[in-house]
């Protein structure tokens, strides 16, 4: 799911199609993560116990409603590590498992094209978001415990699908070339695995 501009877009389970709904604009940033509360409270009359805040005060424009910063997390089968963002006003924090995190100025640089990350004079700022973050999740624990469900999730894939039906299913999730080198590399030992010496290969 993913607010941009005031638009809620769902994607699907399988990442194959999406809906979008039409919602007022937000002022505020907002988090990706907070609309489950809304949909069950708006259904039953009460919020939902799930982390996160209720978006139905923001989207009725009540008193109160601003969030001190909106989180979102990225950790899709095709990443090559997870990754975590904070806004708060103007900036944006990016942190990646395992590489150098980024700071931009979403206000004077809409683009995103000037990292401020290492500038001196904004260290105090990085580590603020830095402690925003970790105050939620511990992102390089949740990085590794995605990453190690989505290989149980391929292997049961490989376990039960030949290498043709295996790239077709990530094919309409991934493009063409990951899911090639996925098939090649799975199937592969699959087959080193069995005894074999040919690798089943996608056409």
């Amino acid at each position: 799911m993913h607010l941009d501009d005031g638009r809620v877009q769902f994607y699907g389970l399988d990442l194959e199609a999406h809906d979008l709904l039409p919602l007022q604009p937000f002022k505020d940033a907002t988090q990706y993560a907070v609309l489950g509360p809304a949909v069950h409270a708006s259904a039953e009359g009460h919020p939902a116990a799930l982390r996160g805040h209720s978006l139905l005060p923001l989207i009725h424009s009540q008193a109160g409603a601003r969030l001190e910063f909106a989180f979102s997390e990225s950790d899709s089968t095709g990443n090559i590590t997870g990754s975590f963002m904070i806004r708060k006003g103007d900036w944006k924090y990016i942190y990646f498992t395992g590489d150098k995190p980024l700071l931009f100025n979403s206000k004077a640089d809409p683009s995103e094209l000037r990292d401020l990350a290492e500038e001196p004079e904004l260290a105090g700022l990085v580590h603020e978001l830095q402690q925003h973050l970790t105050s939620l999740v511990y992102p390089d624990a949740v990085t590794y415990r995605a990453f190690d469900k989505q290989h149980q999730i391929l292997m049961n894939m490989v376990h039960s699908l030949d290498a043709e039906s295996f790239y077709k299913r990530l094919l309409l999730r991934m493009g063409p070339a990951q899911p090639r080198i996925l098939t090649y590399k799975l199937y592969k030992e699959k087959a080193a695995r069995k005894g074999l010496s040919r690798t089943p290969v996608c056409t």
